[in-house]
């Protein structure tokens, strides 16, 4: 499956605007239909994940790029469309801010590596339709919505530790991916 995410931050807390950022999801799901109506899946998917924030002086962009596991469970309402619901664990492979330096007379954006700041998993709710049909083809539609904090309260950078005061962040995400299905 490949396809495209569109995230954001919720319940940051602070004055930055978190707001809706463009990314990448790719992996493989495989699953098992139990009876006429009922399955189950489980995936590994590689996401692009953040958002654009927009601070009172600064604006950038905080990419996050994690592993996302998810377990669904699928109720087929027709041969060919299911409702699915679950859990999905995210193991964070990276995590940068990057800076727009502009407002400071400066030209490019400037790199800022906060995987120090963020905690190595989160955890989520996903819940979706997905449409296969009989050609293999399939189109999976899926909000995740997150239930851990995304970052730590205190980080490192450039020696010096920071306490976070506000909230911490939590996914907002949707995913569209088509992909192909065959049977084993």
């Amino acid at each position: 499956m490949v396809g495209l995410n569109v995230s954001t931050l919720r319940d940051t807390g602070d004055d930055a605007q978190a707001d809706i950022k463009l990314g990448l999801a790719a992996g493989l799901e495989a699953g098992c239909r139990l009876s006429e109506y009922i399955g189950g899946s489980a995936g590994i998917i590689y996401s692009r994940q953040g958002c654009k924030v927009n601070p009172v002086t600064d604006s950038g962009t905080y990419q996050l790029d994690y592993l996302n596991f998810p377990f669904l469970f699928n109720l087929y309402l027709t041969d060919e469309l299911s409702f699915n619901i679950g859990v999905q664990a995210g193991f964070n492979l990276k995590a940068r801010m990057e800076v727009d330096t502009s407002s400071y007379g400066m030209k490019g954006d400037v790199g800022i590596d906060m995987k120090d700041g963020v905690n190595d998993w989160y955890f989520s709710l996903p819940i979706g339709v997905s449409f296969a049909a009989e050609n293999g083809l399939s189109l999976d539609l899926r909000y995740s919505w997150g239930l851990s904090e995304v970052e730590k309260d205190q980080m490192t950078l450039m020696g010096k530790t920071i306490k976070n005061t506000s909230n911490r962040g939590r996914h907002s995400l949707v995913m569209l991916t088509l992909g192909y299905r065959f049977e084993l």
